[in-house]
């Protein structure tokens, strides 16, 4: 892990173990699941549609014990994460990445 995070945030985001929930799970607005993680309860919930430098995604949330952990918005149109925020255990904003350019 160590290794990861010093590539940066970006790094962080694409090699995060947090990715192995998505595994074979549909995004479609309203779909919601939930998981243990390290005796904590958390969830996961596509909450609404989203749209960064003119490309449309989907936003999902997931929450550890109702705090946000993380808040992203992404599109199967492109390989990394139209925005995505990380919070901190107590839920307040520790990195943040928005994209500002998109050209296919």
């Amino acid at each position: 892990f160590m290794q990861i995070a010093a590539m940066g945030p970006g790094a962080i985001i694409l090699f995060s173990p947090v990715y192995m929930m998505f595994g074979g799970q549909q995004w479609q607005i309203g779909n919601e699941w939930s998981f243990n993680r390290e005796g904590e309860n958390a969830s996961f919930k596509v909450e609404s549609e989203c749209s960064y430098a003119g490309v449309s995604g989907l936003r999902g949330v997931w929450r550890q014990d109702n705090v946000v952990m993380m808040d992203m918005c992404v599109s199967p149109n492109v390989a990394l994460p139209l925005a995505v925020t990380m919070n901190d255990d107590d839920g307040k904003s520790s990195h943040q990445m928005t994209l500002v350019e998109f050209r296919p």
